[in-house]
Formats: structure tokens, C-alpha cells, sequence
């Protein structure tokens, strides 16, 4: 019944949907869905699918979620379409797909920000959604007989790969929360009856922290999991200690699926480290120190052909600088984001785990900005979310950095803002909170003239 290891068909168009009616064969009667209440079984699902009318082969769009999103994509599946889920039906960039620009193999894209902000489609074939399946499913030890509870959305990279392909290559079912909200997720959790798989960002684990949630419910979170964004230190710290729930970091990316995974009992030490390299990765660093990923889960590119540097020929070459400790995985920010002072570099990442550190800090943010003394190039501005706004608060935190910092890698601005808060996806943008400075920064020099 747990036997869930991989199949070998081809990388044909329509092999995901042969693997799907191979499962559909084996566990007709088992459950497969839980939502509102109602429960659906695989030959129910199937059974939906079948009902469908066929179509030719296309670029599918697939928004929604629950029982109407995963049967959108295995009908996609069906038809040979190329299957393409989206947030919203708004095309963005790419207001006109023809199928016909699209390679025979493959069957599913992927929408991703590009180094311009535009969107781009990163195209993949059937063997990399089922090798990174297969990775996902081996390395979290998930189980038909431990649901995932989905709490986050379907249609993007991270919860396709933990929720909708487990389910859909591997059987292992999903159970529905109404929404990401403290509530619905209570309420998702008393239902489901044994132990499950509970994959969300970290702005998402923070609120049902706060919530009580995680306590109450401990006994039935077999495994946690944190992807999408850094999961704090402190976070991961406090649930164990509060709850004794071990949150696994995850780390992976839409080009490439997941890359490492933090599978180990306790909380981590080092801010820093991300994971154990994940069975169908394979990592290396370049030059530049950034990391490099090859394997069997690795997209064939991008549609058009753009950045051909960055993906392609089985490698995808991220701006992430890490450090390689045998199969450990160390990020030590972004090549993009290093900031230049007077010649020396520092990661806004280094600077953040310091302050971060502070049991005093909510949320941080780090970026450099140009300096009025050329001689210096940058200068370093710290945007905070104390938990309590009070001088003696940030006198606090810059005390910490004076320990730990050189007095160059100090912040020399400071910025103290109820409105730092992570997005839906528990991200956090330099760009944006660098463009608010700077005009921020304008307002105050206009003011004093």
C-alpha cells in the first residue's frame, strides 16, 4: 500500500496521464480528495476527467484550485496539452500561445519572473515533473497513508510539486483547507485523522504559530515543511521549543524543482544552511560562486529560447551564492543583491541573519543604495519591524551588529516600519523597499530646502 517508487514509461506527451490510470487501477476506492467535507475517491476523479469532452492538443490554461484545478490538469494530460497553471486566467506577458511553437515533449509550464521583471515560461517535459515527484515524495517520506494538507496555491512551482503531482503520480492524497487562514486550517487539521504532510511559506507558519495552531495540533503534523522564501531561525526555533515540531526547510526553485531539504530532527544552527542536496540535483558553483544545478528534474528552458545562459543544455544556473559542504548547501545571498562598500562586498543575507537574530525583530530587510561619497559607492540601509517600536528596541539591534560586524558591514541607515510584511508567497523585495527609500530619501531632501 506505501509502495509509491517510480514507474518507467516514456516521455511521451501523454505518459503522465498512463501513470495516472495506472494509480486510478490500483486504488479506485481509496480516497484521493478531501474537501468541504466531501470525499473523492480516484475513481471518482477519474471518473470526472473521463466526463470531459476531448480536446486537441493546446497550451491549457488552469486556474482555480481544488477538485476543479486537478481536473483541468489531468484532462490537459489527456488531450496531450501543454499544461499551464496560473493564479489568475490574465495571461501577463504572453497574451498569445500557439502549441505550435512548443516542442513535442513538452507538457507543462511554468511562469517565472525573468531579470528584466518581465514573466517568463519555463518549459518542461514529462521525465522532469515525474523525476522531481519522485525526489519530493522519497525525501519527505509522504504516504497513502499520510494526506498532504494543501493550504497553499496549486497553481504555483512549489505547491504543484508538493500537492498536485504526489497526488497525481504517487497517490498520496490531499485534503483541503478552505484557505491559508489560521481557521480554515484548524479546522482542516481536526479533521483529517492520522498524521499528515503540512508544506507553506514561512509568513504562513508564523501566523499559525502565533495562533496556537501548531501546538494544537503537534500530534497530527508528521511532517512540516517551509519553502518560498528564508524560514527565520527564531521561527524555526520557538515552534520546537513550543510545540516540538521540527519546520524542514525546503529549497528549490521553477527551473529546476527542489534542489535541498533540511531533513534532519532538530532546529539548524546556521541560518545559512538550506538542506541536503536533493537525489535527482546535482549542484555545483561556477566562477561567480553561484550555484549551478544539473539533473534529471532540470527544464528544457525557456519559451523563445531567452536566456539561454541561464537555462538550458540540462543546467540551470541560479544567482544564488552558496557554499558546498559535502551534500550540504549553504546560501550565501545573491549575486545581484552583494553590496559594494568602498571595494568590499557583504550579502544583505549576512547582515539580515544578525539582525534577525534579535528576539526583538519581526521582519528585516537589507539593501545597499548608492552613497553620496562616490569614494564609498554604497551605502547599507536596514529596514525593520520591531515588535515593539521603541528606541530602545533599535539601539538594541545596532548594538548586535557592532558585535558581530565590521563597522563598514554596519547599516549606516535605519528604517523602522510597521509596513514590512512578507507577500503572500512570504517574499520580501529589495527592489521595491530600495525604490520606496530612494523616495522616501527624495521627499526628506526636498522638505529641508
Amino acid at each position: 500500500m506505501n509502495e509509491i517508487g517510480m514507474l518507467g514509461y516514456d516521455d511521451k506527451p501523454t505518459s503522465l496521464y498512463v501513470r495516472w490510470s495506472c494509480l486510478v487501477d490500483d486504488l479506485a476506492d481509496h480516497v484521493a480528495v478531501w474537501a468541504d467535507g466531501e470525499r473523492w475517491t480516484f475513481f471518482a476523479l477519474a471518473a470526472e476527467v473521463e466526463a470531459m469532452p476531448v480536446g486537441d492538443r493546446d497550451v491549457r490554461s488552469v486556474t482555480g484550485g481544488g477538485v476543479e484545478f486537478l481536473v483541468a490538469v489531468l484532462r490537459g494530460w489527456r488531450d496531450g496539452a501543454v499544461v499551464w497553471p496560473q493564479d489568475s486566467v490574465a495571461r501577463g506577458d504572453h497574451p498569445e500561445l500557439d502549441v505550435g511553437a512548443f516542442g513535442a515533449s513538452t507538457v507543462h509550464l511554468k511562469s517565472t519572473s525573468g531579470t528584466t521583471g518581465a514573466s517568463k515560461l519555463v518549459m518542461f517535459d514529462a521525465s522532469a515533473l515525474m523525476a522531481d515527484a519522485a525526489q519530493i515524495v522519497e525525501v519527505m517520506e509522504m504516504s497513502r497513508d499520510r494526506p498532504n494538507v494543501a493550504a497553499i496555491s496549486l497553481a504555483h512551482s512549489y505547491g504543484f510539486s508538493n500537492l498536485v503531482l504526489p497526488l497525481l503520480l504517487h497517490g498520496v492524497p490531499i485534503w483541503f483547507a478552505k484557505s491559508h487562514l489560521p481557521e480554515a486550517v484548524r479546522d482542516v487539521l481536526a479533521a483529517v485523522n492520522d498524521q499528515c504532510t503540512l508544506a507553506a511559506v514561512p509568513a504562513m507558519w508564523l501566523v499559525w504559530h502565533r495562533a496556537g495552531i501548531v501546538v494544537e495540533f503537534a500530534g497530527k503534523l508528521g511532517t512540516a515543511v517551509s519553502a518560498g522564501a528564508p524560514l527565520p531561525m527564531a521561527l524555526e526555533r520557538e515552534v520546537f521549543d513550543s510545540a516540538g515540531v521540527k519546520i524542514h526547510n525546503f529549497y528549490g526553485s521553477s527551473e529546476c524543482g527542489g534542489i535541498a531539504y533540511d531533513g534532519s530532527s532538530s532546529p539548524r544552527e546556521d541560518a545559512s544552511f538550506v538542506g541536503e542536496v536533493m537525489p535527482a540535483a546535482k549542484v555545483s558553483t561556477n566562477d561567480e560562486g553561484c550555484l549551478e544545478v544539473r539533473g534529471d528534474a532540470v527544464a528544457a528552458g525557456y519559451h523563445g529560447g531567452v536566456e539561454a545562459d541561464v537555462l538550458g543544455g540540462g543546467v540551470f544556473r541560479t544567482s544564488d551564492l552558496a557554499r558546498l559542504v559535502g551534500d550540504e548547501v549553504f546560501l550565501m545571498g545573491r549575486v545581484d543583491d552583494m553590496i559594494n562598500v568602498a571595494g568590499r562586498k557583504i550579502s544583505p543575507a549576512r547582515i539580515e541573519a544578525v539582525i534577525k537574530a534579535s528576539p526583538l525583530v519581526d521582519e528585516v530587510l537589507v539593501f545597499g543604495v548608492d552613497c553620496a561619497d562616490q569614494a564609498r559607492e554604497q551605502q547599507i540601509v536596514a529596514v525593520v519591524s520591531p515588535l515593539a517600536v521603541e528606541e530602545a528596541v533599535l539601539n538594541d539591534i545596532k548594538s548586535r551588529c557592532a558585535e558581530v560586524l565590521a563597522t563598514w558591514q554596519c547599516p549606516r541607515e535605519w528604517w523602522v516600519t510597521s509596513e514590512l510584511r512578507a507577500d503572500a508567497r512570504g517574499k520580501l523585495s529589495r527592489a521595491v523597499w530600495r525604490k520606496r527609500w530612494n523616495e522616501r530619501w527624495n521627499e526628506r531632501d526636498g522638505d529641508s530646502e
